[in-house]
Formats: structure tokens, C-alpha cells, sequence
């Protein structure tokens, strides 16, 4: 008989409970996000440099030009700080 072992529960489970957690216990329950429009895009005014992509080095990007005196647009189809972006 196939030993199981208290590490090998624990780390089967946690697994699932992790899985359950995300999804309702059905798969495919969880929703994907939908993209936020801005309606100040169609206000903008012109800009120096446009970054596209808000996540990690999107952001430092656009910060870096900031500090460098450039006016920056930061584009992301779902904002800025999303688990998406």
C-alpha cells in the first residue's frame, strides 16, 4: 500500500481548497474582467510619450520620463494597478 503522508495531504488539499476558492467550486466560474473605457481619452490633450501597458516596467517607464520633464500618458486596457495590467 502506497504510503500518504501528512505533507502529501496537505499540499493535495491546499491545492484544491486554493482551486475552490477561485472559482465558486465550479470550473470556469470566475469571471474574466471586462476593459474600462475612459471617456478622457477623447479629451486628451497632446502628450510628449505614450505608454502603452500599465503594468510593472510600464508604470516605472512612464514614471522615469515624468521625472525627466515629459508629459506621459499611461494606456491600459484595464487601468493602471490591475492584476492585468
Amino acid at each position: 500500500m502506497a504510503k500518504f503522508s501528512r505533507r502529501k495531504f496537505l499540499s493535495v488539499s491546499g491545492g484544491s481548497l486554493g482551486l475552490l476558492a477561485t472559482t465558486g467550486g465550479r470550473p470556469g466560474a470566475a469571471e474574466p474582467l471586462k476593459p474600462r473605457h475612459s471617456q478622457s481619452a477623447a479629451n486628451a490633450s497632446t502628450v510628449d510619450v505614450a505608454v502603452i501597458g500599465a503594468g510593472a516596467f510600464g508604470g516605472w517607464t512612464a514614471l522615469y520620463l515624468r521625472e525627466m520633464g515629459l508629459s506621459v500618458a499611461l494606456i491600459d486596457a484595464y487601468g493602471p494597478g490591475n492584476a492585468r495590467a
